[in-house]
């Protein structure tokens, strides 16, 4: 893990590396509490960033392309997350494997990402429930 030259992390907050990960956190980095950070593959995050109470940012998820296997079994497939400078995650966003978020971006309260994010972009996702079958 790397961290640049203030990083406050609040009460609850989880920062883990597994498998030869690296976390790379920037400057003037903050996070409230109960969030976590947690790595297979690599999390870059910039510069001037701040992140609200409970967010996410898993870049990896089970696997599940072996019917009959249960998941836990099955290891995980990890993907490279990058965060840009000046962006702030609202209260219980989840960032998944994959995503580059932009510079100067704004990601509102509660809302999933599974897509890249432009920068110079504020983004909210309105609560959906999608039901499909697992195949």
């Amino acid at each position: 893990m790397e961290f640049g030259d203030f990083a406050y992390l609040k009460k609850g907050t989880d920062v883990e590396a597994y498998d030869g990960a690296i976390i790379k956190i920037g400057s003037n980095f903050f996070v409230n509490k109960n969030s976590s950070i947690l790595s297979r593959a690599g999390i870059t995050i910039g510069d001037n960033c701040v992140f609200a109470a409970e967010v996410m940012i898993y870049d990896h998820n089970f696997r599940r392309d072996q019917p009959g296997v249960p998941f836990v079994k099955q290891g995980f497939e990890s993907r490279k997350i990058t965060i840009g400078n000046n962006v702030w995650l609202g209260a219980r966003v989840f960032v998944g494997p994959g995503v580059t978020i932009g510079d100067n971006v704004i990601v509102g309260t509660g809302t999933l990402v599974k897509k890249d994010i432009p920068p110079n972009t504020m983004v909210y996702s309105r609560s959906e429930l999608v039901l499909r079958p697992l195949s």
